[in-house]
């Protein structure tokens, strides 16, 4: 018999104040790790982790840069209209320590940049245009924005970019039957990507495995199929919301585990079975609360679970239970 500890805890919804006001905090990002360790008093891994963590946050671009222009497909001689978000890289509230933005713009084949310009920022927000000249060769363009603190405190690497495609004329296409495109949508090759709940897969403990079909264009379809167990049949699924899914089966070491997709007929293997380990699991959502179940292999010793959850770099709760 598995070895098996329930434990809880809160997580407070609704609105939280930030350094820059009341905002509503959206949670993105819940990291919960764990740590076995024999000693009941001290969690000396999980705050060694921690402290990474906290490292990595501090090393990051305070800043995020969203441009979002008016539309994909330009004409020379017209304007490029844009609006750009500054946010805070942490809380993603409008960000208030940039003053500025530079943006420019680059031809994608010869990497020259074609225009430069700088617009100002009020309260994390920032909007104008960009006139394209008849001079610009058709193509595809990058258009690419940043601020004094959207850098990496390593590096130079942009994250704001946004691909914009610059014809010198456009010309009006057919329209599509959008019902006949939808019943055809699924022939296509489809991305299947599975996510065991946890990471991984561990011999005889019970574990759930997510699954979301995307099509070569990125969007979600619909996905049904079998899980096999050694070639065996064992669990038929499908998915229940754009493309997403879940299944729950028991793995066991030294089988393989495959996917069969109804339509097209792919099949997909799954990740090697790990023969014992530790596991996380999400058994309960609540108003207040989230509630995990962890797991652990019988042929591993007792030992005490540090668990630790960090929302955006900041460090939200802990406990230290028996197993």
């Amino acid at each position: 018999m598995n070895i098996k500890r329930n434990i809880t805890f809160a997580l407070k919804t609704g609105s939280a104040i930030s350094r820059h006001g009341k905002w509503p905090l959206l949670v993105g990002f819940l990291i919960i790790d764990i740590f076995s360790v024999f000693s009941q008093a001290v969690c000396p891994f999980g705050d060694k982790l921690a402290e990474q963590l906290q490292s990595l946050v501090k090393n990051n671009a305070p800043e995020l840069i969203y441009i979002q222009p008016s539309k994909g497909i330009y004409e020379t001689c017209e304007d490029l209209w844009f609006k750009a978000y500054l946010l805070d890289a942490q809380y993603f509230t409008p960000s208030l320590l940039s003053k500025t933005l530079y943006l420019q713009l680059i031809h994608e084949d010869t990497w020259k940049i074609v225009w430069q310009e700088k617009y100002p920022v009020e309260n994390g927000f920032s909007q104008g245009h960009v006139f394209l000249p008849d001079s610009l060769p058709e193509g595809n363009y990058l258009l690419e924005g940043f601020s004094q603190y959207s850098f990496l405190a390593n590096g130079e690497e942009m994250k704001a970019v946004r691909r914009v495609e610059i014809k010198k004329q456009v010309k009006p296409q057919a329209l599509i039957d959008l019902a006949a495109k939808s019943q055809t949508e699924t022939k296509y090759p489809i991305q299947f990507t599975t996510f065991p709940e946890g990471g991984h897969l561990v011999s005889g403990i019970p574990g759930k495995l997510a699954f979301k079909a995307i099509n070569v264009k990125g969007l979600s379809v619909d996905a049904a199929g079998t899980l096999l167990e050694d070639a065996v049949p064992l669990v038929k699924f499908k998915s229940t919301h754009a493309g997403m899914g879940s299944l729950v089966f028991t793995p066991e070491a030294g089988k393989q585990y495959s996917i069969r997709l109804s339509d097209p007929d792919t099949v997909i293997y799954l990740p090697k079975v790990m023969p014992e380990g530790i596991t996380l699991q999400l058994t309960g959502r609540k108003k207040d609360y989230l509630e995990f179940l962890v797991l652990q292999s019988p042929s591993l010793p007792q030992r005490s679970i540090c668990l630790r959850a960090q929302v955006r770099g900041g460090w939200f709760t802990a406990w230290q239970r028996p197993l």
